[in-house]
């Protein structure tokens, strides 16, 4: 993912989730992240650069 670009959203339903910016039209939602905050706590903890652990929890959902 070079370049990679984040996008923290409030899904329809209210919830909020984060997703990888794939192209202008489609996002990649990260599983399990709701916020980009936690995204990045959670790679500190686990001792991985934010890139890596957005790669790993992206999972088969898309929007847009």
């Amino acid at each position: 993912m070079p370049g990679l670009r984040l996008l923290q959203f409030r899904r329809p339903e209210g919830g909020r989730a984060v997703g990888v910016v794939e192209s202008a039209a489609r996002v990649r939602v990260l599983a399990g992240c709701e916020t980009t905050h936690s995204l990045a706590t959670r790679a500190i903890s686990q001792g991985l650069s934010v890139a890596k652990l957005a790669r790993a929890a992206a999972g088969g959902e898309w929007v847009g």
